[in-house]
């Protein structure tokens, strides 16, 4: 295992197509000089202790297929030029560190990014609506164009300390599946990843990321993202791993997610979402906890019937309404009308008793008449009353 912080030598290695010095306890900056690797293709320094920032001198290795620097203690803003200049990227993994800033729109320039990462930083802002540019996530592509990415590489090129020094080298990503890493290599080409969680976006998930539709696995879970799931989801039919868990997300569930066959993980808890879980291939086989902490959230595979289900409530009484609203809501709203109801009565009967009383004290007839009959009153229970002791025993 390596220590240490890394050699400042890179100049006199011109020919490096691979450097692989991940897993390590390699600390300090990454020097300027690994940008004079202008024929270098694959660049991992991933688990180590490498601080500070990007250094603009990479956006020299314009022929980088992958890039993995994740898990360091790396931080700034996300480089413009990564963008710019390494466009024949197919795999970016920035995971773990320090990153901060909004996602720079340079990113959607990546037209051949199969596995973008970057997830567990500090980023905020909107996801970038432009994401929708990512070719291999919209078709299918050619195993051609993945060229040596996969395949063979001279080993005379070749700096690996984990695998030795043979003649064959296969590239490999770590992907993240259900809060595990597992590793990828042959099979690389057939993933495409999106992966922005544990940051700080916010706003809505752009309706034209549907249109990833070769995408494999999305991971928008633990930000501050609003709004609604876009009912075009329904078109991601390739997707096998969906998880907007801890968000902010309201409304129902899209119908549109039953459809999709090949969904093996999914989780939406954790949000406002409301109404009856879409019944489906899929959605029903998923844990009850996959869909908790969603107030208004009703039938299988949660332990709560939703309204015309002709059964009682079992655990909770929200359930989903005609309109689409819950039972819950329904009642607050019929108790605050009865409130009013009453009001109204209340003030009537007070108005009413107030008006006569005026009446009767500014018409002196009324008084006087009211006063006669009182005083009528009086003197027959008077004379009632003295008769009756007036009775012999």
């Amino acid at each position: 295992m390596l220590s240490e912080s890394l050699p400042d030598c890179w100049m006199h290695l011109g020919k490096l197509r691979v450097l692989n010095l991940e897993n390590n306890k390699l600390s300090g900056n990454i020097p300027s000089s690994l940008g004079s690797l202008d024929q270098i293709s694959t660049l991992r320094l991933s688990n180590n202790s490498i601080s500070g920032i990007l250094p603009s001198s990479l956006k020299n290795c314009s022929l980088l297929r992958l890039l993995d620097v994740g898990q360091n203690n790396l931080y700034g803003e996300i480089p413009i030029w990564i963008g710019d200049y390494l466009t024949d990227l197919i795999v970016l993994h920035l995971k773990s560190n320090r990153f901060y800033g909004s996602l720079p729109l340079s990113l959607c320039q990546l037209s051949d990014i199969q596995i973008l990462d970057l997830s567990l930083n500090d980023l905020f802002g909107v996801i970038p609506r432009c994401f929708h540019n990512f070719t291999p996530m919209i078709h299918e592509a050619d195993d051609s164009d993945y060229g040596t990415f996969v395949d063979g590489i001279d080993s005379s090129y070749i700096i690996d300390p984990s695998r030795g020094y043979g003649r064959i080298f296969v590239n490999y990503a770590y992907i993240t599946w259900k809060g595990k890493n597992y590793k990828y290599d042959k099979n690389l080409r057939l993933l495409r990843i999106i992966d922005l969680s544990s940051n700080k976006l916010s706003g809505e998930i752009p309706t034209n990321l549907t249109n990833l539709v070769e995408l494999v696995q999305l991971n928008l879970s633990r930000n501050y993202l609003s709004g609604t799931i876009p009912e075009s989801i329904g078109k991601m039919k390739l997707l096998e791993s969906l998880d907007l868990s801890h968000n902010q997300l309201s409304g129902k569930i899209p119908m549109g997610l039953a459809d999709l066959s090949f969904l093996a993980f999914l989780d939406l808890s954790n949000n406002q979402l409301w109404g009856r879980i879409p019944t489906g291939t899929q959605l029903q086989t998923f844990a009850p906890s996959q869909y908790s902490e969603n107030r208004g959230l009703c039938g299988p595979p949660l332990n709560v019937t939703c309204c015309g289900d002709g059964k009682l409530q079992e655990t909770s009484t929200s359930c989903e309404t005609g309109a689409g609203r819950n039972v819950e809501e329904d009642d607050e709203e019929w108790v605050d009308m009865s409130w009013f109801y009453m009001g109204i009565g209340v003030g009537f009967g007070i108005g009413f008793l107030g008006t006569c009383g005026l009446a009767w004290y500014f018409n002196t007839s009324w008084r006087r008449i009211y006063f006669n009959q009182l005083l009528g009153r009086r003197r027959w229970r008077t004379s009632h009353y003295g008769a009756r002791l007036r009775r012999p025993l």
